[in-house]
């Protein structure tokens, strides 16, 4: 794994346990070095998302050299705008972009019409990460609400979900967890905002901020929530989407939000309009008057990921890419 060294990416947490990524910053880079790299690795794919200057020249030499290569992006394979499904691929080839890609964004903007040319859609793959036969929901009647995300980010209206749940009015926690104010490009007003807001809420139960957990830590968050609430809004993908399901979580998200794709409403989660506070309002009042819900909704979670989310099948995805 080739990655670019960049400053404001250094403070992010990553979990590199399986593979420890090559860093090479961009005056490093030239055609002697990376068809030098490329003959050294020797691949049988390139799979590349990054395209920024002379990142591009990674699947241009690729191609010269007989290697197979692709595209990874999050743009969604099936999408509402027919004219921007057919300009995808002919925006890739005249930036220098191998014309096939592949996406583990299935639609954004529910329900997805129009498949995106020369895409293959690979969900992310995952294995579950509970027993569901064991795993609780709702001890001492409490449900447990979780929101995961960059905490200085004001599109994923952190905001949005405290002030569905003040006006519901009913015994319950909250969680918010992410990245803090020390990612380079966190916004502090709305952070403090945040923090602010959490502290003089009326909600009856507890609210609790988590910042900048290690992965390990992070996925076992999942598992001691009952249902994740993502209420993003230009979100291309959303992987604490695709963690939570593991978990056995329901999902409450935006119609905005790439992942929502994963969710089939009222199988596994439910699906409301973008800054709609009503409508969450009525997404979330389906658990609330039903708790029942919770854990016939998390097991239909762990059965979707065992189905379609298994590294095997994509591993098997992956190869027939070359």
């Amino acid at each position: 794994m080739i990655v670019p060294k960049i400053d404001i990416y250094d403070k992010l947490i990553e979990d590199h346990s399986f593979i420890e990524p090559i860093r090479i910053s961009n005056r490093d880079l030239s055609i002697c070095f990376i068809r030098d790299l490329l003959k050294q690795i020797v691949p049988d794919l390139i799979i590349q998302r990054y395209f920024h200057k002379k990142w591009k020249l990674f699947s241009i030499i690729g191609r010269f050299m007989g290697i197979q290569c692709v595209t990874y992006d999050q743009s969604p394979q099936t999408y509402n705008n027919l004219l921007a499904q057919l300009s995808r691929p002919i925006q890739r080839v005249i930036k220098g972009q191998p014309l096939r890609k592949f996406t583990p964004t299935l639609n954004k903007g529910i329900p997805g019409k129009f498949k995106e040319p020369f895409s293959k859609f690979i969900p992310f793959p995952i294995e579950p990460l509970v027993d569901i036969n064991i795993r609780t929901y709702c001890p001492d009647r409490t449900i447990r609400f979780l929101c995961v995300g960059k905490l200085g980010q004001k599109r994923k209206h952190h905001l949005l979900l405290l002030d569905a749940l003040e006006k519901i009015n009913v015994n319950c926690s909250l969680t918010f967890a992410g990245a803090g104010p020390d990612y380079a490009l966190a916004d502090i007003e709305y952070f403090n905002l945040l923090e602010k807001r959490c502290y003089s809420s009326s909600l009856k139960g507890e609210i609790k901020i988590i910042m900048d957990l290690p992965y390990q830590e992070m996925i076992k968050i999942y598992s001691k929530h009952d249902i994740l609430v993502m209420p993003a809004e230009n979100e291309s993908h959303g992987q604490c989407i695709v963690e939570a399901l593991a978990a056995g979580c329901p999902v409450v998200t935006t119609d905005d939000c790439g992942a929502a794709g994963y969710i089939t409403d009222g199988y596994n989660g439910l699906i409301f309009k973008k800054n709609d506070l009503n409508g969450l309002i009525e997404k979330l009042n389906i658990f609330l008057e039903n708790p029942t819900k919770i854990s016939e909704f998390g097991h239909n979670a762990i059965q979707q990921i065992i189905e379609q989310h298994s590294p095997e099948s994509f591993v098997k995805d992956i190869l027939d890419l070359i």
